[in-house]
């Protein structure tokens, strides 16, 4: 058999070969069977993105050119649980959560999604508190200051430092028997001009008198005044009471007269002091007048030396 008489084959139509005109004719002509159509099986598969060529043309020849591409493949079914690594196309609507549909997409996202909303415990805690406790110094009214009065009477009870004022030097009183104090700490205890003493004494960090006796002169330090709550001063002799400050500003006290004595109360509101001048009967003892203003004197504990 020599070399151009075997019989051409037709089942592969990409090999072609030249062949004599004797031998050509002589060699029947088969058809090339049909391709069968491309079908997407109905079962879960493994997709690529690369769909499949369409079929070769029939004849005989060896084509070097690419091939045309087949159509895009329709989405999956829902019903389908296929794992597909192409990017599928964005959509206008958010699929809903509950289709048939379970495959897994690892290509990128479809469509933007909207932020999800902060927890109610992210919401809680952000949150700024609903309502602040006001400062006590917000709370008080409008009252004269220690410049604008000379005299604490029955028509001008009462006067106001402000924060310099209250907090630099010493709050020196003059013409006092008898003192009565209150910590914020509510230890409580009280002095006579003779020496005479009742209660808790108050001392400073530096172990000084927060409000005592100097001399005559009842001494407030005011560089400690937000740990004293309030103080009493009361004064029975013929001379009136007097107040300064380091800046040299004074108010006087009346002194007792026609059975009426003026006691000078002293109260701390937010590191700012307010003087008031309250009337009572001359009658009354310190002690009648420390329960008037509700004082009671706690009991003081002398610290014993530690025994070797």
């Amino acid at each position: 058999m020599g070399p151009n008489s075997s019989r051409p084959r037709t089942d592969l139509p990409y090999l072609r070969r030249r062949i004599k005109p004797g031998a050509a004719a002589a060699a029947p002509v088969v058809a090339a069977p049909a391709a069968a159509p491309v079908s997407a099986p109905a079962s879960a598969s493994l997709s690529l993105g690369r769909t499949a060529t369409a079929a070769a043309p029939s004849g005989g020849g060896l084509s070097l050119s690419r091939p045309p591409s087949a159509p895009a493949a329709s989405s999956a079914p829902s019903g389908s649980a296929g794992l597909s690594l192409s990017r599928p196309a964005p959509t206008a609507t958010a699929q809903s959560s509950g289709s048939g549909s379970s495959s897994l997409v690892l290509g990128g996202r479809g469509g933007s999604q909207a932020a999800p909303a902060p927890s109610s415990h992210q919401a809680t805690r952000t949150a700024p508190p609903s309502h602040a406790k006001p400062s006590p110094t917000r709370l008080l009214f409008a009252a004269p200051g220690i410049d604008d009065v000379r005299q604490l009477d029955e028509h001008t009870p009462m006067v106001r430092l402000n924060a310099r004022q209250s907090a630099i030097g010493t709050l020196l009183v003059t013409g006092a028997g008898a003192i009565a104090w209150e910590t914020m700490d509510k230890t409580t205890g009280g002095a006579t001009v003779r020496g005479d003493a009742a209660g808790t004494p108050s001392r400073t960090a530096g172990n000084r008198p927060l409000v005592g006796f100097q001399e005559q002169d009842a001494l407030v330090s005011l560089r400690h005044v937000r740990t004293l709550r309030r103080a009493l001063f009361m004064g029975r002799g013929p001379a009136p009471l007097g107040v300064r400050i380091f800046d040299g500003a004074t108010l006087t006290v009346p002194a007792p007269s026609n059975g009426q004595m003026f006691v000078l109360s002293l109260l701390q509101i937010g590191g700012l002091l307010e003087l008031r001048a309250e009337p009572l009967p001359e009658r009354m003892t310190d002690q009648e007048i420390w329960a008037e203003f509700g004082f009671t004197m706690t009991h003081h504990v002398a610290a014993q030396r530690e025994r070797g």
